[in-house]
């Protein structure tokens, strides 16, 4: 068993030696020497499990300056709604999410959440601060206006709702992920915010008809490009 003071203790690396650092300078290496029009795939690791980062991000949140956290007040009440839930729950080990800890997710108490919690969102901020990096360059270099930046997730994090931890499961803490799309060529609309369902396999259709591109083999989403636009498509 672990001591709530022990989630969020700052790992032996610094700021500058996270993966999410590492990645970052590598991407703004590597565009230095580009010469023509180019793409690029930046994928940050983080926020993800283990909970662990650096100073000062690991102690940026109070503990009550986050979300409340969404779920009945007993665990019992959450694990008796579908078979699944007690599994998943029940399931899920502590060393998972925490270095060192042992035992179930079940053993933590509500203060270990709102912790994990605080400790995600400044896991958060971290990535926040690199990509800042990233969009700094491309203003500093004159391709902030010819660039297209796709921000999103392949999964979301439960975080203490509904007393569970990680992805799975059919809450909305588990699919729910930021899709945020800046196309220099929309700038009028820009700041959109749409509601509708949208997925993952929408992109690569939205950069096909944004680039004038054929794709070669079956596309399973939608051009977002009327979204993009500020308007709406006539069927979605």
């Amino acid at each position: 068993m672990h001591a709530t003071s022990e989630i969020g203790a700052a790992p032996a690396y610094s700021k500058d030696e996270t993966q999410t650092a590492f990645l970052t300078d590598a991407f703004l290496a590597w565009r230095e020497m580009q010469d023509r029009s180019w793409f690029a795939h930046v994928s940050f690791l983080r926020p993800h499990p283990p909970f662990c980062v650096p100073e000062p991000y690991n102690r940026m949140f109070a503990a009550g300056s986050v979300a409340r956290l969404t779920r009945a007040v007993r665990r019992e009440a959450e694990t008796s709604i579908h078979p699944f839930a007690h599994f998943a729950i029940a399931a899920q080990v502590q060393s998972s999410f925490i270095y060192g800890a042992q035992g179930g997710i079940d053993a933590l108490t509500a203060e270990d959440f709102v912790r994990i919690r605080a400790v995600y969102s400044g896991m958060i901020a971290e990535v926040d601060a690199q990509f800042g990096r990233i969009v700094s360059v491309l203003r500093d270099s004159g391709q902030w206006q010819s660039t297209i930046v796709i921000f999103t997730s392949d999964h979301a994090e439960m975080m203490g709702d509904h007393w569970a931890l990680g992805k799975g499961g059919y809450h909305k803490g588990s699919y729910h992920i930021p899709l945020v799309i800046r196309d220099p060529a929309t700038a009028s609309v820009a700041g959109r915010q749409v509601e509708v369902f949208t997925s993952a396999a929408d992109i690569m259709p939205t950069l096909c008809e944004q680039l004038g591109l054929l794709a070669r083999n079956h596309q399973d989403g939608q051009p977002l490009m009327p979204f993009i636009a500020g308007d709406e498509p006539r069927h979605w």
